[in-house]
């Protein structure tokens, strides 16, 4: 994974993902608006991945960004904060396993709770 580790790192350098992020910056207001008006997730299970400080100056920066997230968390009765050790802004590229375990903890908690829903309707699945 090293060479496309790489590969991706080098396009964020690109002119094609600088256009990309203006427009994605562009849209933000649109973006953040929706998002304000999602509510309560009620429980809908969530896990919210967050990379975790790896200097000084990134836990200053960080300390804006998680209490955020942490409020995101709060939006389902069944949400979880999980800091990816040692990865920066792209944590599926440089910890895969952590984005890997939060869908699956997701997966299985829909899972556990299909069962529960047909177990108390006498149905089985």
């Amino acid at each position: 994974m090293g060479g496309r580790k790489a590969a991706l790192r080098s396009y964020d350098c690109t002119v094609r993902q600088n256009e990309g992020t203006l427009a994605e910056m562009a849209g933000s207001d649109v973006s953040f608006a929706q998002a304000g008006a999602t509510g309560l997730l009620g429980d809908i299970p969530l896990v919210v991945v967050s990379q975790a400080p790896w200097s000084a100056d990134a836990k200053r920066f960080l300390a804006f960004w998680y209490p955020m997230q942490d409020e995101l968390t709060r939006l389902s009765s069944r949400g979880s904060h999980v800091y990816a050790e040692g990865s920066g802004h792209m944590i599926a590229l440089d910890r895969p396993e952590v984005a890997i375990a939060a869908i699956r903890d997701v997966v299985a908690q829909c899972r556990r709770h299909r069962k529960r829903e047909a177990g108390d309707n006498g149905h089985s699945q």
